[in-house]
């Protein structure tokens, strides 16, 4: 069967693969821009209210293709909550990227200027908590656990911005730093399968023990962004490149680059060391054993989750949130019950 022609489960909607999912993460997209149109009708900033709009917008709404697959993976969701709750989430999201900009100092973002750079530090922070506050609007008429679980989400993304300053290069690293990604990044992940799960009226408390498995993805996505970011090839790329480098920020294959240019006798101090710290942290090795992590957060992931009534769509919800390594590329779907 074709993805032009998706199955239908014991009578119920066809399953979100291939261009079926592509086309509700659009209408999804839609539904964005047109709230965002609305928030922002006669905001004065400064930049013209189109490419405002244009600057808060895109990408490729990951998180809300996890909870859509997540969902279907877990039951039968109702629509009426699992929209508003992408919607609410990809809010927060973008919030959390205006703010990220302005605090890393990044100067691009989709190919585009920052928000901070083409109007003000003080406009994108405005902009940004607006967003925010627009995320728990979308999620209020959802009810209180959904409202919690966005709640819950944005707290995990302050606390984990907090903790970057504490980020060590010293031997018990790795944990903090998947600590750090855990909240930083797997706040919104593990908000994601937790709606997932609401939307097809798991009871709260067991959609709150899933929110972990979705954390413990988080910290495996962010440990794959970390390797992009000290690739060669940015296609998959799209913040500023090699800023974690730039930064001092530990990442896992720049702690492990550090550790074996030590070993081998290399110290900060040499002239040389920016360049070699570079080329060690992109290296193979580094990329094994970066990859290694993954693997094994994927499988921990999967451990935290009950018996799912579709396991390979949760499958494909891994694929598409590791996708941009080549080691996890989405596979051809096919609309069949899976």
């Amino acid at each position: 069967m074709t993805t032009s022609e998706p199955a239908r489960v014991d009578g119920n909607p066809p399953l979100p693969t291939g261009e079926r999912l592509d086309d509700t993460i659009a209408s999804i997209a839609a539904e964005i821009s047109a709230r965002l149109t609305r928030v922002l009708a006669g905001v004065s900033v400064e930049v013209p209210e189109h490419e405002l709009l244009t600057l808060l917008t895109g990408g490729k709404l990951l998180r809300s293709r996890l909870t859509i697959l997540a969902a279907h993976a877990l039951g039968t969701p109702d629509p009426a909550v699992l929209r508003p709750a992408c919607v609410a989430l990809e809010l927060l999201h973008t919030a959390s990227l205006v703010h990220d900009d302005l605090i890393d100092g990044s100067q691009t973002r989709r190919g585009l200027p920052t928000l901070h750079r083409r109007a003000s530090p003080a406009s994108a922070i405005l902009l940004g908590d607006l967003l925010v506050s627009t995320a728990f609007e979308v999620a209020a008429p959802l009810g209180t656990d959904a409202t919690a679980a966005i709640a819950h989400a944005f707290s995990q993304l302050c606390l984990g911005q907090l903790a970057e300053a504490g980020l060590t290069w010293g031997s018990d690293a790795q944990p903090r730093m998947e600590e750090y990604a855990r909240r930083k990044t797997g706040g919104l992940f593990g908000a994601a399968i937790e709606l997932a799960a609401l939307s097809c009226a798991v009871p709260t408390a067991s959609a709150v023990e899933l929110r972990a498995s979705g954390e413990v993805l988080g910290i495996a996505f962010q440990l794959a962004d970390d390797l992009i970011d000290v690739q060669d090839d940015l296609s998959a790329l799209d913040k500023d490149h090699g800023a974690d480098l730039r930064n001092g920020i530990p990442t896992l294959p720049i702690w492990h680059a550090t550790r074996a240019l030590r070993a081998s006798g290399a110290t900060e101090a040499d002239p040389d060391w920016g360049e070699a710290l570079a080329r060690a942290a992109g290296s193979p090795e580094s990329r094994a054993v970066t990859l290694r992590r993954i693997a094994e957060l994927v499988a921990l992931c999967r451990d935290r989750q009950p018996e799912l009534r579709r396991p390979a769509l949760m499958d494909d919800a891994v694929a598409v949130v590791l996708g941009a390594l080549p080691e996890y590329a989405p596979r051809d779907p096919e609309g069949t019950d899976r």
